[in-house]
């Protein structure tokens, strides 16, 4: 680390070899802590990664088998997004997107309004009938997105690892 730390200070960033004053030296320290920072960051999730098997992401979420073992276990999808887990099947998938719609259709009254992304909860049921979610019009249309994508990897990966098989 000392060696890089050399390396860092005398290179063409700081100019013509000159001596290197007490800033740069804690620029270059800061410098050097972020990369083992990262580094450690980036080791984590791939350990992370390692345990799971990503399905389907977006800005608001993201859906994964989880592994044990090395197996992925394919009878059930986690599905997270703000801050909240679900570990569902794929009939409660469908129930979900069922869901989804149903609170689409109970709120289509806010079609004209401007500030319907914003302003309004909605009660969005979920698979789990002692769980309900408050949600905007933005963060419905996200979770939508998760769900829908969700299953279109499901099924796709379904068929093509199935019958789609020769």
């Amino acid at each position: 680390m000392h060696r890089v730390f050399k390396i860092f200070c005398s290179s063409k960033t700081f100019g013509k070899k000159r001596s290197v004053s007490l800033l740069y030296k804690v620029e270059a320290l800061i410098f050097l802590f972020r990369i083992i920072i990262n580094n450690n960051y980036l080791c984590f999730k791939l350990c992370q990664m390692e345990q799971i098997k990503q399905i389907y992401y977006n800005d608001f979420g993201t859906s994964f088998y989880w592994r044990k073992q090395n197996e992925i276990i394919l009878d059930k999808v986690q599905l997270i997004f703000r801050e909240t887990g679900f570990y569902l099947s794929t009939r409660e998938l469908l129930q979900f997107r069922t869901c989804i719609e149903e609170c689409f259709s109970r709120n289509s009254n806010c079609a004209d309004c401007n500030l319907k992304k914003y302003c309004q909860k909605f009660l969005l049921k979920t698979p789990c009938s002692q769980i309900d979610l408050a949600v905007t019009m933005a963060e419905l249309n996200n979770v939508k997105d998760l769900v829908e994508g969700t299953l279109f990897q499901i099924a796709l990966s379904d068929y093509v690892f199935g019958e789609g098989m020769n």
